[in-house]
């Protein structure tokens, strides 16, 4: 059995927070993140499965794993020790690199990318975003002094439509569920269930 690691993620609210005036902005996404965590050999064999090959084993720590995000989480916050909150912060594999002028980011993001590197981290370089003053990250889109939920992701409720009579007919779908219901019961039917019944055929 699984002794689940209660090591903390961030809170969204304090990791936005500490943008503070930050002008200038880089988000890193770590490519296949858990597959760096590489498994001791000793444990190996707790990630045994079958396939047509035989038993095989994982030597790298796999996704949907209970103790992947913890992991994960704590390794990257253990590599940028000496930088989160002053001038990043991490949310599983993705990183968001922050500074107030241009030459400081400049060498912020140099010595965090040198980290990652030294640690055999790579990127998706199609998902990061250098040096900008608008950045998407965990649907935020974060601009010097303001902060937006992305549009995507609320494109979806903003685009429904009122159901006005459209859900009548949902609202009566069971009525024939209830009426089976106490039917079968009727003789013992109290006085009480009659007027629920009553209420529910009226909709």
């Amino acid at each position: 059995m699984s002794v689940k690691d209660s090591y903390p993620l961030p809170g969204m609210d304090d990791c936005l927070d500490t943008l503070g005036v930050a002008q200038y902005f880089t988000t890193l996404d770590c490519n296949s993140g858990y597959w760096h965590i590489p498994f001791a050999r000793a444990d190996r064999e707790k990630t045994a499965f079958a396939s047509f090959e035989g038993c095989l084993q994982w030597t790298r720590m796999p996704f949907a794993l209970c103790n992947a995000p913890a992991t994960f989480q704590t390794t990257l916050d253990i590599l940028l020790t000496g930088y989160r909150w002053r001038s990043c912060f991490v949310y599983l594999d993705n990183v968001i690199i922050f500074s107030s002028t241009f030459d400081e980011h400049l060498r912020h993001a140099r010595d965090i990318l040198q980290v990652l590197k030294g640690a055999g981290l790579s990127l998706k370089l199609r998902k990061c975003t250098f040096f900008s003053n608008k950045v998407d990250y965990l649907g935020h889109v974060i601009r010097p002094g303001r902060l937006e939920v992305a549009t995507k992701n609320t494109a979806a409720i903003a685009g429904l439509q009122p159901p006005i009579a459209s859900l009548r007919p949902t609202l009566r779908a069971p009525q024939h569920l209830v009426t089976a219901c106490f039917e079968k019961g009727n003789q013992r039917t109290s006085s009480r269930s009659q007027k629920i019944k009553r209420s529910l055929l009226r909709i």
